[in-house]
């Protein structure tokens, strides 16, 4: 509970936002030039950057990995953790 409300510092820096490093999401917008994703896109990622203990997240493009329907998202956010 705490993590989650940023009262755990580090360095001056909330820890929430240093923490998890995976993390399935819905696509809200793109940057100009963009192809093979789309808003409305399910996508999950798991490295760099740090910090998916967000409600949003901007991400490379590079990074984000589409999620297909047939993959439940709890699913899909495991696999990104296996090596």
């Amino acid at each position: 509970m705490h993590l989650q409300q940023g009262e755990l510092q580090h360095n001056g820096k909330a820890i929430f936002d240093l923490v998890s490093c995976e993390a399935v999401g819905v696509v809200t917008d793109v940057g100009p030039g963009l192809t093979g994703m789309k808003v409305g896109d399910v996508v999950a990622y798991a490295g760099n950057p740090m910090g998916s203990y967000t409600q949003e997240r901007i991400l490379p493009a590079s990074v984000a990995v589409p999620v297909p329907p047939s993959i439940d998202p709890l699913v899909a956010v495991s696999i990104m953790l296996k090596g």
